[in-house]
């Protein structure tokens, strides 16, 4: 064959070279032959691969020749290789020649073909095209004629090595054509051919893919946070799964404090797949960032809000900024109408017109919006007096005032105590098992007892409590029934003389004492003076409730603060009937003092904080209008007597 027809049959696939070469040994039997025929010697031509795995497109595999004759010498040797060039092929294209006529590269063991003086033989290999895809390799191996040649040895003969590169996918079958004019030998014993062929297959299998992605991470070259991968065309990159795995197609972000909105890149660190997760703002951990001031001028007293700005330092959102402590607001409510289920007012803040400082202040007003009850097809409670009570919207009363309304009386009974000489009557108390009387008036006047005679001068006096009306209930009011006095006279010698009654009786009347807000009950009273106490015109009297503070009264009638020395409370006489009775219910007794210590201070507001609130109806030392609740108008009566906050016993 010409050397320019095996390089025009070059094959375009990726062929692997073929690297034919002379080993430098050849692989000798330990027996000697001799020159001529021997009867029964076999002849074998061999192509075999130390790896039998399959290829896959691109592999090389590298298979050695073998010629075996036990006893035949040979200077010759042609071989033919044949196969199929498109699963398997020799890239002659990087093959070099080494002599004019070899092509492709082939370099065979030349151990056999040496001359004495170290000359080679002559090597030539040819790439013949048979039909369709069938190729051949045709290695051809003699020495040069007329040469006297060394030693012709014999035996099995290493006689060149072919490596194949694979270029499609099946199973290439290997044929060594053992046909005259393909494959043959001759030396000094003559021409013969080779009798047997073994041949090694070679399969092949499509190679793994390659894939690349772009080098900068985009929205055209990410996609859901992984990388948009392509073949390779060099046969270089790494399986699709892994490229697209590879780091630095997904989002990470920084919060921008002056919009408020995050903003997202792609970073070999991001954790998000997509820019529209990075964007998510749905918890609102990103937001503008304000800060305020501190000075009076950057908060809004009609608000209570902050004055906030923009600052990418402040810290807080808007919100945040606003209602930071600090800004207190002045906001004013107007009142509107009582709702009667709730007892609570209407409110609505009102700057400009309005009168309460709080929404509780204006909310709140018992005396004039409660939550109205009505005792109508109600039943009688006879073992307390009083009525059954509902919720009626279209009533007109409080439930306490529901309660204790005409016409449920109670059955209860009295036990009589010690007669009490001073007044002619009987303590007597409840007692609706063993008591005989069924009412406390019959139990006190019972016969036996009496007044005591006594000279002394009798000093009658009425007072009224703040607070305490026809409304209060008797049993959360039993102790403004006794009142300590003190009476003080101024004698003409310039001496005074002083007399102090404890426990003195008052009795709660039908009488009532004008007030600006709601007309108060009167009670009476009396004491008798000892005949041996020295009585002048120039009287001042002292009282002292069990909640109020000691009030000072010099004169009858007295509407306000006596700040005279001595009082004028004169004209008494020792008969209850001539006596004068001296009215101070315009000037009541001063509430507040719970701890009964003659003043008002921490002690006591901290005891009326502690019934704040109750709702059970019964006595509470807070209950300062007598309703058997603590609420807002007793505080208004304490805050009240704050002016005072001592007795006036100067």
């Amino acid at each position: 064959m010409k050397k320019d027809k095996s390089v025009t049959l070059a094959i375009a696939l990726a062929l692997l070279i073929v690297s034919l070469f002379v080993s430098s040994t050849l692989v000798k039997t330990s027996q000697e032959t001799r020159r001529g025929a021997a009867e029964g010697d076999t002849t074998e031509l061999s192509l075999i691969s130390s790896v039998q795995t399959p290829a896959k497109i691109g592999d090389e595999r590298e298979f050695e020749i073998w010629m075996h004759s036990m006893t035949k010498k040979i200077d010759f040797v042609q071989a033919t290789i044949c196969y199929n060039s498109s699963i398997v092929d020799i890239d002659t294209a990087s093959t070099e020649a080494i002599h004019e006529d070899v092509n492709p590269k082939f370099i065979a063991n030349m151990n056999y073909f040496v001359d004495a003086g170290g000359n080679s033989g002559i090597v030539k290999a040819d790439i013949v095209k048979e039909i369709g895809t069938t190729e051949c390799l045709v290695i051809v191996l003699k020495s040069e004629l007329n040469n006297n040649l060394g030693e012709i040895k014999s035996g099995k003969m290493l006689i060149g090595k072919v490596k194949f590169k694979a270029v499609g996918a099946g199973t290439n079958i290997f044929n060594l054509r053992l046909e005259k004019k393909y494959s043959y030998g001759s030396g000094p014993d003559g021409l013969f051919l080779f009798q047997t062929a073994t041949a090694m297959g070679m399969t092949v299998q499509e190679a793994d893919k390659k894939y690349k992605h772009a080098t900068t991470a985009s929205a055209t070259s990410c996609s859901n946070g992984k990388w948009i991968c392509t073949e390779s065309n060099d046969g270089t990159g790494v399986s699709k799964e892994a490229c697209e795995a590879e780091a630095g197609c997904k989002y990470s972000r920084d919060c921008d404090r002056t919009t408020g909105k995050y903003k997202c890149t792609f970073d070999n660190a991001g954790t998000f797949s997509t820019e529209t997760l990075c964007l998510d703002n749905t918890d609102q951990k990103c937001y503008i960032s304000y800060s305020h001031g501190s000075l009076d001028g950057d908060c809004d007293k009609s608000t209570g809000d902050w004055k906030c700005i923009k600052d990418i330092f402040g810290g807080k959102t808007e919100a945040q900024c606003k209602a930071d402590i600090g800004c207190d607001t002045e906001n004013k409510f107007s009142r509107g109408s009582c709702n009667k289920t709730t007892g609570k007012f209407a409110c609505v803040q009102d700057n400009v017109n309005g009168t309460y400082t709080s929404q509780s202040a204006c909310e709140t007003d018992v005396t004039k919006c409660f939550i109205t009850y009505s005792h109508t097809g109600s039943t009688c409670d006879k073992t307390t007096g009083d009525w059954q009570c509902l919720k009626d919207a279209t009533g007109t009363m409080t439930e306490t005032q529901c309660k204790v309304d005409t016409g449920c009386d109670t059955e209860n009974k009295f036990s009589k105590g010690v007669c009490n000489k001073t007044t002619g009557k009987f303590a007597c108390v409840q007692d609706n098992v063993n008591g005989t009387y069924t009412s406390q008036s019959a139990c006190e006047d019972d016969t036996g007892c009496d007044v005591e005679a006594n000279t002394g001068f009798i000093l009658k006096f009425k007072i009224a409590y703040p607070g305490i009306g026809t409304s209060s209930i008797d049993k959360c009011i039993t102790d403004l029934n006794k009142v300590d006095i003190k009476v003080m006279a101024m004698v003409d010698s310039g001496t005074t003389k002083v007399a102090i009654f404890k426990d003195v009786v008052v009795t709660k009347t039908t009488e009532t004492a004008k007030r600006e807000t709601a007309d108060i009950s009167v009670y009476k009273g009396q004491v008798v003076f000892p005949v041996d106490f020295a009585y002048s015109d120039k009287l001042t009297v002292y009282i002292t409730g069990r909640r109020h503070l000691s009030v000072k009264y010099g004169r009858d009638k007295q509407a306000s603060r006596y700040k005279g020395i001595f009082g004028y409370l004169g004209g008494l006489k020792t008969n209850a009937s001539d006596t004068p009775e001296f009215d101070f219910s315009q000037y009541p007794l001063v509430a507040g003092d719970l701890e009964i210590d003659d003043a008002i201070n921490v002690l006591d507001f901290s005891k009326m904080k502690g019934e704040m609130g109750s709702t059970e109806e019964k006595y509470y030392v807070s209950d300062l209008n007598g309703d058997c609740r603590v609420n807002s108008v007793d505080s208004a009566y304490f805050f009240a007597s704050l002016k005072d906050k001592e007795g006036q016993l100067e």
